[in-house]
């Protein structure tokens, strides 16, 4: 198995394992690779979520922490920007930090910077604040 599904799976586990602690029933789903990767239920709610693992990547001399935010719609080989077709909401994972986004918020996004070791950013044009969809901070 590729290195990269082992950190999927472990990330996977995670978040599954964050929703049962907040009390949802959490179900998996019989595909690998799927649009949904888990799916939770609390009461009569169901919500389907896609699981993603942060990436960091250097850029001069500082870091950023981005996540690809793509599916692979494998019906015609592209890959294209989750919608409200493939999960509900996508739930990314670095270390022991979830954020929580709804598809609705990265639904045109093909990819998210959610972090900086860069002490003084320049303004972006962000249009979105990570630390709304942060549920959990491992720092």
């Amino acid at each position: 198995m590729q290195n990269n599904h082992l950190t999927g799976m472990a990330s996977e586990y995670k978040v599954a394992e964050h929703y049962t602690r907040e009390g949802y029933a959490v179900y998996w789903t019989m595909m690998s690779q799927s649009r949904d990767d888990i799916v939770i239920r609390k009461g009569n709610e169901f919500t389907r979520v896609q699981v993603k693992t942060g990436t960091w990547v250097q850029s001069g001399k500082y870091k950023y922490l981005q996540c690809r935010l793509r599916s692979d719609r494998r019906n015609g080989g592209t890959y294209a920007p989750y919608t409200l077709e493939d999960c509900d909401v996508v739930v990314i994972v670095e270390g022991d930090r979830l954020w929580e986004i709804p598809v609705a918020c990265v639904a045109e996004r093909t990819n998210i910077t959610l972090d900086t070791t860069n002490p003084t950013p320049k303004a972006s044009q962000k249009d979105y604040n990570p630390d709304d969809w942060l549920v959990t901070n491992g720092r």
